[in-house]
């Protein structure tokens, strides 16, 4: 299944008080996701450690953690996926659309490379890859030079240097069990310290109300949408189906 669309869900607050009436999407800390491999410090080897300095390796990597999240903010999309679309996910509507009560915005995926050009740059925009856990092979950490740390400074060598060469792997690369989530992420690295944000207002193209969606917020959505098509889900034996324009 060839996709042009993305999809982004949330629960009915966060749409009604924060995306649809400004249009945008907020960019989160990587800290704030809720996958412990990105949430927790990261685990990294060793390389040239200094005999005549102490070294804990654990403080080590948490500093090295702390610099790589300093300046990175993500969005976390969804795309199609044969047999289903993006807004039909149950998982996604579990764990991100309250419970089935919330909303899936649908958007066009060139629209929106468009608008938020300044933002997007095409290596830190792309699907997420998953891997399976061979339990009967070692696990190999990415190792960290510390003799280069120590001659260029921490900041430098992982913005420089440690990032960019293992950028996949921090960033893209996610456990076999997520992979029903489809994700797509946009990575956006900004020292700004306020939030920042990328627009929908011109490539949103329908709205998709959840199954236990409470119609009394229905005109709030609909106030704030104006000309979207908004579409009521259904279940429908194994299947979230499209029941209805609202």
């Amino acid at each position: 299944m060839e996709t042009t669309s993305l999809y982004h869900y949330c629960k009915l607050a966060t749409a009604i008080e924060y995306i649809l009436p400004a249009k945008r999407l907020l960019l989160n800390q990587l800290g704030k996701t809720n996958d412990p491999r990105e949430n927790k410090d990261f685990v990294f080897a060793g390389l040239n450690i200094s005999a005549n300095e102490p070294f804990n390796l654990n403080e080590q990597n948490a500093l090295i953690t702390r610099e790589l999240r300093r300046d990175c903010k993500l969005l976390c999309l969804c795309k199609d996926h044969s047999p289903f679309f993006g807004y039909e996910l149950s998982r996604m509507w579990a764990l991100y659309g309250d419970n089935h009560k919330g909303i899936c915005i649908e958007f066009d995926i060139e629209l929106f490379k468009k608008e938020n050009a300044s933002k997007i740059d095409v290596a830190n925009f792309r699907e997420i890859k998953y891997y399976r856990l061979d339990v009967t092979q070692p696990i190999v950490h990415r190792e960290v030079d510390y003799e280069r740390v120590t001659r260029v400074g921490l900041a430098k060598y992982v913005r420089e240097d440690f990032r960019p060469n293992n950028l996949e792997y921090l960033f893209f690369t996610k456990n076999k069990e997520w992979e029903s989530e489809q994700e797509v992420r946009l990575l956006y690295f900004s020292d700004a310290t306020e939030n920042e944000y990328c627009s929908i207002a011109k490539s949103i193209r329908s709205i998709y109300l959840g199954v236990d969606f409470n119609h009394q917020y229905l005109p709030a959505i609909k106030a704030t949408c104006q000309s979207i098509p908004i579409y009521q889900l259904d279940y429908r034996d194994v299947r979230l189906v499209v029941a209805k324009k609202v």
